[in-house]
């Protein structure tokens, strides 16, 4: 097996157990990055992501996914100022974790209601108001669109950096910085992502509450 072979493995394993942990225990399970273990990224899912920080575009979604054959479903929420909620449970169940970002104090913290902690970290290591990040994938930026929810969505193709094949591929909204749809294979393993629900409006609820009894941390802690 070759050196890339063993570390697409070794990512998608990383994914898979935060998954599944995530819903056994809902510990703090990544280390406080508040991402599956890349610190340009804000939220869990989808693997694909756009701007951090997207004012003037206020949303209220729903979303389903499926990672290695485990499904899940959540909420994204982004305020008129940029600040966003993302929600991840199981399907028909409550919610697991949640990543929240601010865009004004550029902090993100993970939720996790099974312990009820909090973990801090710091903004994301790239710019926070344009372009997109792909994980570990290299994007091609097709000319192909379609409408979906009401949204032009563009379709990327996403590479893998060794092979190169392809892995997969997302749609997203240009206009609102979001991923409407994301299919990939890592590994052997499936993954998808898709929104089924999504307005524009003003969140009902303050999309940075924290529910009350939970205890923050931040990295170094407990060490």
């Amino acid at each position: 097996m070759s050196g890339g072979t063993k570390w697409l493995r070794s990512v998608a394993a990383v994914v898979l157990v935060f998954a599944l942990l995530c819903v056994a225990v809902g510990g703090a399970i990544m280390g406080g990055q508040g991402s599956v273990g890349d610190t340009r990224k804000v939220g869990f899912l989808p693997v694909t992501e756009g701007p951090p920080t997207v004012a003037n575009r206020p949303v209220a979604a729903r979303w389903e996914a499926s990672v290695g054959g485990a499904e899940f479903s959540g909420a994204f929420e982004r305020n008129d100022r940029g600040d966003t909620r993302n929600e991840i449970g199981t399907v028909g169940g409550s919610v697991v974790a949640a990543t929240l970002w601010s865009a004004q104090g550029r902090i993100r913290k993970s939720l996790f209601y099974g312990n009820r902690s909090i973990r801090t970290s710091g903004a994301p290591q790239r710019d926070l108001t344009s372009g997109w990040t792909f994980f570990i994938f290299d994007a091609i930026w097709s000319n192909e669109y379609q409408m979906m929810l009401g949204q032009r969505a563009r379709k990327i193709i996403l590479m893998e950096k060794e092979g190169p094949s392809e892995a997969g591929y997302c749609w997203i909204s240009e206009d609102l910085g979001l991923v409407l749809r994301e299919e990939l294979r890592v590994a052997g393993q499936a993954m998808a992502w898709r929104i089924t629900e999504l307005e524009q409006k003003e969140p009902a609820q303050d999309v940075l509450r924290i529910p009350p009894g939970f205890t923050e941390t931040r990295p170094g802690d407990n060490k």
